[in-house]
């Protein structure tokens, strides 16, 4: 049996469809529903119902499997063919947000690509809840983010810590809770005055959040954006103060000129996870070294 329809069924699997299946794959739906109508003769059975909601049927749940095992198999072989060569080849699928990619990612990557110039890596940057289900779902190698629950599925290490900062309007009608905390350096200061944040399914949204409770502070949240850009700018247009770690005022200097940025005794761990698999392919293993070897630099 030719591996290509497998490939094709198991996107059909994650996709929950041959529409977005097919887009995904970039071909045409009609191919893809021919691949598997001849999948279905072949096996003489039905692999999948699509109403009232896309299910397998005990068959395809069966056929699932051995895709999986099928295409993994052949992966696995043609990348120790590589490695014997000597080469380092393949594809590294990254997960990582928006805004820590555009920190990192450029400068880890000219590095990687000039000691590995046959491996590709391909960044999903997405929030941090979205990246989780994406790597449990098979469509991601690693992810670089928060992972402090415990997930048996994945192997995590501690990457480096983010410093959080409070950064403050520098206009003068914020003045005063510039001043305050500085006498002070107690979050209660905040009480009552705007603040900007990121949504809940981002490691900042959720972690300004936590501390906000912690200390007994009921959010004003005047504005949430999941960019951390956006956030920045609306913060030096006297929108509301924002909470954010260092990472982010030191590469965004020119937004935060007109700001007033504070340390804060809160910090929280970035994590490096990569799927627990036998045999993990060479291509995952020396992008994980690269960064574990080069990040400190980075930042």
């Amino acid at each position: 049996m030719n591996l290509l329809p497998m490939t094709y069924f198991i996107e059909v699997v994650k996709q929950a469809g041959i529409s977005r299946a097919a887009e995904t794959l970039q071909i045409t739906q009609q191919t893809l529903s021919t691949h598997i109508a001849s999948l279905e003769k072949e096996l003489d059975c039905r692999l999948f119902v699509r109403r009232p909601k896309f299910r397998l049927t005990a068959e395809g749940e069966l056929f699932y499997e051995y895709c999986r095992r099928f295409v993994g198999l052949d992966r696995s072989m043609r990348q120790e063919i590589r490695e014997m060569s000597g080469e380092v080849a393949g594809t590294v699928r990254v997960g990582i947000s928006q805004t820590r990619s555009v920190i990192l990612m450029p400068r880890i990557m000219s590095g990687f690509r000039t000691k590995y110039p046959k491996v590709k890596v391909f960044l999903s940057e997405l929030t941090n809840d979205e990246l989780l289900n994406r790597i449990g779902n098979d469509a991601l190698d690693l992810v670089i983010g928060d992972v402090s629950e415990e997930r048996p599925d994945l192997e995590v290490q501690e990457l480096y810590r983010e410093q959080m900062v409070m950064v403050i309007p520098g206009t003068p009608e914020y003045t005063p809770l510039a001043e305050a905390f500085r006498k002070s350096g107690e979050l209660k200061e905040l009480v009552n005055w705007p603040m900007i944040s990121n949504s809940r399914n981002d490691i900042v949204g959720r972690y300004i959040n936590r501390v906000l409770l912690q200390n007994h502070i009921p959010p004003n949240i005047a504005a949430m954006s999941d960019i951390a850009e956006t956030c920045l700018r609306l913060c030096a247009e006297g929108v509301g103060v924002y909470l954010c770690p260092d990472l982010y005022i030191r590469y965004f200097k020119n937004i935060v000129a007109r700001c007033v940025s504070l340390p804060l005794p809160y910090s929280y761990m970035i994590h490096m996870a990569a799927r627990t698999l036998p045999g993990r392919q060479a291509a995952t293993e020396k992008f994980m070294e690269y960064v574990e070897q080069k990040i400190k630099g980075v930042l």
